[in-house]
């Protein structure tokens, strides 16, 4: 399976899609690491590899609700005049 950088992707678009469509599979990396495959459409999910199973996770309950002062819009325009 070919590995190509991001940037590759990006300036070869037409050329990598023209392989995908003629059944190739791309691994596609961002500084090395790989972060994406591209599959020919007409293949199952569930034949790609995983890297990790979802999990459900009720920890979201624990999260600590914080109250803002102000608007959303205030607070934006605080942020940009400190620029």
């Amino acid at each position: 399976m070919p590995t190509i950088s991001h940037r590759e992707m990006r300036n070869n678009s037409a050329n990598v899609l023209r392989g995908v469509q003629d059944g190739e599979t791309y691994v596609v990396t961002n500084d090395g690491v790989p972060v994406a495959s591209i599959v020919p459409s007409g293949e199952q999910a569930a034949e790609l590899p995983l890297v990790r199973a979802a999990t459900a996770s009720d920890r979201i309950g624990s999260l600590t609700r914080h109250s803002i002062r102000g608007s959303v819009r205030e607070t934006l325009d605080e942020l940009r005049s400190e620029r």
